[in-house]
């Protein structure tokens, strides 16, 4: 194999999960496949650090990663090392692919709110609403003629300084209240994502980067057609739906002191990203 003993060969399966549920990791590999303790090893990995997004470097959230397949050599793999580096980068490489196909989405903070002004300011209030992106049902009064209620959802970074609007166009009479609920998709995710400059290649402690020592690729039949790009190892897949529901498989190889990717078929998937909250 090789004289500098480093080898390992993960293989993940990459879903997106329902909103809010975070990241799951699970192990579906045969134990005859890759040894228990080698498996031990990847679901640690993947739990050890906090995933990063490839779109503005935020934390990953949403997604199901499943262990399915992998490899280690009983003369070449060391310790636990190998195996870190393979099931770090290939999370990352999957997720780079994803955001060379448009189907990463960046999510950001939102506010469930409840807005009372009088009944003369609701145009101003509405307007203010869809100005910002958010979404509002239809106002009531309650039994109060002169005061009505708006209930809706707005994204955090738009209406958090909103309050002092309220103030000033109630005469200090409107009430605005705001509770977090969750995230929920970047309403102006390209002007995020451009303004951030984020470049998740010279994110080393996240690298997807990797050396093709020797192209080599494999493809299965019912994936598509694909070919490979022998200076820098990137797979690209041919003849694939860009359904949203479909799924990513990933493998990585290290292989000496630089890794080799190498990714054995890919559907299109929908992976998510919290944005940090913008001030």
């Amino acid at each position: 194999m090789n004289p500098l003993r480093h080898y390992a060969e993960v293989h993940l399966l990459m879903e997106p999960a329902p909103a809010g549920s975070g990241l799951e990791f699970v192990a579906d590999c045969p134990v005859d496949v890759l040894g228990k303790n080698w498996q031990h090893q990847v679901m640690a990995n993947l739990a050890a650090k906090e995933q990063l997004g490839v779109l503005t470097g935020s934390p990953l959230t949403d997604v199901k990663i499943t262990l399915i397949n992998g490899r280690a050599s009983n003369v070449h793999t060391v310790g636990g090392g190998d195996f870190r580096e393979a099931t770090w980068r290939a999370v990352r490489q999957g997720l780079m692919l994803l955001k060379q196909r448009n189907v990463c989405q960046l999510l950001e903070p939102w506010y469930q709110f409840r807005l009372e002004i009088g009944s003369d300011q609701v145009g101003r209030a509405l307007n203010d609403i869809q100005k910002m992106n958010g979404t509002f049902e239809a106002p009531t009064n309650a039994g109060n003629a002169e005061m009505v209620t708006i209930v809706g959802t707005a994204p955090v970074s738009e209406m958090q300084e909103y309050s002092q609007d309220v103030n000033a166009y109630t005469h200090g009479q409107g009430q605005l209240e705001c509770v977090f609920a969750g995230y929920q998709p970047c309403h102006n995710a390209a002007e995020v994502v451009a303004n951030t400059d984020y470049d998740p290649v010279a994110d080393v402690a996240n690298t997807p980067g990797f050396r093709l020592l020797r192209p080599r690729c494999w493809l299965s039949s019912k994936m598509g057609q694909g070919t490979s790009d022998g200076a820098c190892g990137i797979f690209t897949i041919k003849n694939t739906s860009n359904d949203l529901a479909k799924k990513i498989i990933a493998g990585v190889f290290i292989c000496m002191t630089e890794p080799i990717a190498i990714f054995l078929g890919l559907q299109s998937g929908l992976v998510r990203s919290n944005a940090k909250r913008r001030k």
